[in-house]
């Protein structure tokens, strides 16, 4: 009778740690995005809905998602589209572990840092920085962005 039951242990713990695994993925993405907030300046964003209550709640959750945030059915951040939001400040260099990141839209903001390093983000179609108040040059992080099909 035991015998019977030890496959099903084994596709319950699998499935568990599958499960743990993508828990993880998002508390790790949500962590990052409020970093994004943090650095600039989120209590002032037009929209900042479910950013500043950080509760480690998935910022793709289908109770409350966190505005500008599309995520993938992995629960990992595809996209990020804070377009004239009011955002100031800096782009935080964990931006760059935002790895399933497809399309990212900061354009029209007050944002005055350096562009940090973005050479994970080898997924990303759509990036826009534009018209903000950014300094330095692009790093050189293109070679690694074979998707990369607008620049803005």
């Amino acid at each position: 009778a035991g015998s019977h039951n030890m496959p099903l242990g084994i596709v319950w713990t699998a499935l568990l740690l599958t499960y743990l695994t993508a828990c993880r993925a998002s508390l790790d993405e949500a962590l990052i995005l409020y970093d994004i907030y943090l650095a600039a300046d989120g209590y002032e964003w037009r929209n900042s809905s479910n950013w500043g209550d950080y509760n480690g709640s998935p910022p793709c959750g289908t109770s409350a998602p966190w505005y500008g945030v599309v995520c993938d059915g992995d629960d990992r951040v595809i996209s990020l589209d804070l377009g004239d939001n009011g955002l100031k400040g800096t782009i935080p260099a964990s931006i760059n572990n935002l790895t399933a990141l497809i399309y990212l839209r900061l354009p029209s903001n007050s944002l005055s840092s350096s562009v940090p390093s973005l050479d994970a983000l080898t997924n990303l179609q759509i990036l826009d920085l534009g018209f903000n108040f950014l300094s330095g040059g692009i790093p050189n992080m293109f070679g690694n962005m074979q998707s990369l099909i607008e620049l803005g």
